[in-house]
């Protein structure tokens, strides 16, 4: 397997249709620092790559997902006030209709919370694209 973090999401694209990008594009290790007016310029931007992905493979994708709530939230108009983990059935405005769209928790060792509670809404997440594929084309 690849080692270099773009080649991965490379090969993960090629092998299992499964891509990856963020919303805003400003490095930022604290989600805490992203505000409202930030995440707005941003999530233009956002909205194009995933616009421009979908005419160039000729689909939006089935399933996005956020990793932490903040991202998220930010997206509407006022932002969310809360949301829970696992999958949403608020759609941001500006989102393709059909399109899945998943709360992950945060893979941040700053979120408090346990092990299991954090993998719960990522294993639920599995199982639904587990849950998508015929079985025995799974490998």
């Amino acid at each position: 397997m690849p080692c270099e973090q773009g080649m991965i999401d490379d090969w993960m694209l090629a092998k299992y249709n499964i891509g990856f990008t963020d919303v805003s594009r400003v490095p930022n290790s604290d989600s805490s620092a992203l505000n409202y007016q930030h995440m707005r310029l941003q999530s233009v931007d956002f909205y194009k790559r995933i616009n421009n992905h979908a005419k160039r493979v000729k689909g939006y994708p089935k399933r996005i997902g956020f990793v932490g709530k903040r991202q998220y939230k930010l997206l509407f108009t006022p932002p969310l006030k809360s949301v829970d983990l696992g999958l949403q059935n608020k759609i941001p405005d500006s989102f393709p209709k059909g399109v899945e769209i998943w709360v992950l928790s945060s893979t941040s060792g700053r979120a408090v919370m346990s092990w299991s509670k954090r993998l719960e809404s990522w294993a639920e997440l599995s199982n639904s694209m587990h849950n998508a594929f015929d079985t025995s084309n799974i490998e």
